[in-house]
């Protein structure tokens, strides 16, 4: 699905995470993060370029946006991990050197900043481009927690914590492309970011054990976490011999985390503690991609390629008290992937069908000694078809795939991670992938788009939990497998124009079939999840924009969560001057101050009902300047996209 904003009411927006907001089947989560109803989290790229920091769609402007593509069935050429790809396409520029400035300052209950500075020559075929990019901010939550462990005996922990976090992140950027011709294209880019916070916490707590108070503790500690270097850089060429067109990427991405934990407990019945532990990380990915597509006729296509990636990612982590064991694990990971992909036009119908293989090969070790459970290969077929016609002045398309979620590497982080005495989180390094069978419907028909797609997701990934043994009291929260998850996402947008009002109304339902075992009971999430969305934007005079924008999503459940009822209230107010050089923009976010993340989690012997409180009622000021920036696209599409995301 193409959405035009150059023309529309979209390019005063804002930013492009301001676009993607209000493009139909986009959403956001509750942690802010950018999803396509039903599909989960997308690759995003801008002009082929795969994002790699979300924060730069933050400082890309509406104004430089031409179009925006959301494709929630990609075809075998994607990495099988992949449920959703956005595309977004900027406008070209003239030739010559263009500058731009962004400035994005937000005030909650502290100040944060963003700015960010962009160059680009652009003489014939070569443009070279550079970015700079450096930030500051504070941000603090309150989470209230109230947890109930079912094991030799009730313990309950009733609980509030508070952090304070102080955040910085610098990031530059350089490359070029160069169009030697009309038919072949290469260029590079290297990225380098460094990132840093600093975490005050505060925990109090009262333990009752079988409804008998037991103990209370006050805790504060601090975490400090540095990520750098990190480096990622691209190389791609692209070529058009006759019929014959092919493209070639080469990627390498390295980062380096250093996380050091201090938490001291003062304890009222019982004896005081306190946790010292640090954990590096570090993780290199090389890939590669290269296609080769040939024309059959004027309507249809045939094109191969190969995919290949390779990971390592080290874990050293140690505790000075010997509250927890050290560990020293390393897991390497190769991906080998060959796929097909052949396309075919007949009059007014369009196929599309693909095949992709990947041979996964993972090696596990942990203190040096090589561990064969957590030590897999898999070979999968990934199949693709869809098929698209029209129906009078509708447009319809129906498709099949399969596709895999692999667990993040985080999750498979056999390290513990102390939150108190009673409560640690853990990865599994036993976890097995996900494997979804998804069959997705699609229509549309002038200002009116709807969509449905029908899921099994087979040894779906979940919170789960456990008490240690020789001290029950203890929960380990972790992951493990469930047997399977079904689910039915529908969704409907409808967005015409009445005059220099332009409203969009978006309601969708996520309803899923799940069982899972709580208390020695199987226990059934079955409510399904309707949400609705209302966005308002009225054109005035002389580039005046005003956006009064809501948004509600019911109460139901998520795997095997229960979430609250979730609602707020945006409203902005944009402008232009110097021919839309400068923009300006207001915002005011969550003004009735109403959007509380209430979870409730059942885990086995767990029961977890939290609150979350952040700071989500805030003011931006934005401001842009732009002259002549953009150029030529760069053409580079990436290698190991995915894999690039589970790191």
């Amino acid at each position: 699905m193409k959405t035009l904003v150059t023309g529309s009411v979209l390019e005063k927006i804002g930013t492009a995470n301001e676009v993607l907001e209000k493009i139909p089947m986009v959403t956001k989560n509750s942690n802010g993060e950018i999803q396509v109803f039903g599909k989960g989290t997308p690759i995003i790229y801008i002009n082929n370029r795969k994002v790699m920091d979300k924060s730069e769609l933050e400082h890309l402007s509406s104004e430089n946006i031409q179009s925006v593509e959301v494709i929630n069935h990609p075809g075998a050429g994607y990495d099988a991990t992949v449920g959703a790809v956005i595309r977004i396409k900027t406008k070209n520029r003239d030739q010559g050197l263009g500058f731009s400035f962004a400035s994005q300052n937000k005030y909650d209950h502290y100040f944060s900043e963003n700015q960010r500075a962009e160059i680009n020559y652009q003489k014939k075929g070569l443009n070279i481009f550079g970015m700079l990019s450096a930030g500051t901010g504070q941000r603090r939550s309150t989470i209230y927690g109230d947890q109930t462990n079912f094991a030799d005996t009730v313990w309950n922990l009733k609980s509030t914590s508070k952090s304070y976090h102080r955040l910085s992140d610098l990031q530059g950027k350089v490359g070029f492309g160069y169009d030697v011709s009309p038919h072949h294209s290469f260029g590079a880019y290297y990225q380098y970011s460094a990132d840093k916070d600093k975490e005050y916490d505060h925990f109090i707590s009262d333990v009752f054990s079988n409804g008998t108070f037991y103990d209370s503790w006050n805790s504060s500690g601090t975490t400090q976490e540095k990520k750098r270097p990190g480096h990622d850089a691209n190389i791609y060429y692209n070529g058009t011999f006759g019929d014959f067109s092919m493209n070639l990427n080469l990627d390498y991405v390295y980062s380096k985390d250093n996380q050091n934990q201090i938490q001291r407990e003062l304890s009222q019945n019982y004896t005081d503690r306190s946790v010292i532990t640090h954990n590096t990380s570090q993780s290199r990915l090389g890939a590669v991609k290269a296609e080769l597509s040939y024309r059959l006729s004027p309507s249809g296509t045939v094109s191969m390629g190969e995919e290949y990636t390779n990971t390592h990612r080290k874990n050293l982590f140690d505790n000075i008290e010997g509250v927890f064991s050290d560990n020293n694990n390393k897991m390497q990971e190769k991906n080998s992937a060959l796929f097909l992909q052949y396309s075919q036009k007949w009059n007014k119908i369009q196929l599309n069908a693909g095949m992709r293989y990947e041979h996964v090969s993972t090696v596990y070790t942990l203190n040096g000694v090589r561990q064969d459970d957590q030590s897999r290969k898999y070979d999968n077929l990934f199949p693709d078809l869809s098929v698209s016609f029209p129906i009078g002045k509708a447009e319809f398309s129906v498709g099949y795939s399969k596709k895999v979620q692999r667990p993040g590497y985080s999750q498979l982080d056999g390290n513990v991670y102390y939150l108190n005495r009673f409560h640690y989180l853990s990865g599994n390094p036993m976890l097995r992938p996900t494997y979804i069978d998804a069959v997705t419907a699609n229509v549309s028909y002038s200002w009116l788009f709807f969509t449905a797609s029908f899921s099994h997701d087979k040894d779906i990934i979940v919170y789960s939990s456990n008490y240690d043994q020789q001290d029950p009291k203890i929960a380990f929260v972790t992951f493990e497998n469930a047997s399977h998850l079904n689910r039915l996402n529908c969704y409907a947008s409808l967005s015409p124009t009445v005059g220099w009002w332009h409203p969009t109304w978006n309601v969708g339902m996520n309803q899923q079939w799940f069982k899972y075992n709580y208390c020695q009971q199987i226990k059934s999430f079955n409510k399904p999840i309707l949400f609705f969305q209302w966005y308002n934007a009225f054109n005035l005079p002389d580039n005046y924009q005003l956006r009064i924008d809501g948004n509600y999503q019911g109460s139901g459940n998520n795997q095997n969560m229960k979430l609250d009822d979730l609602w707020n209230i945006d409203a902005s107010a944009s402008t232009s001057f110097f021919n839309n050089r400068l923009s300006i923009r207001f915002a005011v976010h969550d003004i009735f101050n109403m959007y509380k993340f209430k979870p409730q989690m059942y885990n086995h012997n767990l029961l977890i009902l939290q609150q979350n409180v952040t700071d989500t009622r805030y003011i931006t000021l934005t401001l842009h300047y732009n002259l002549n920036i953009s150029g030529k696209k760069y053409k580079g599409t990436g290698a190991g996209n995915e894999e690039k995301n589970r790191l």
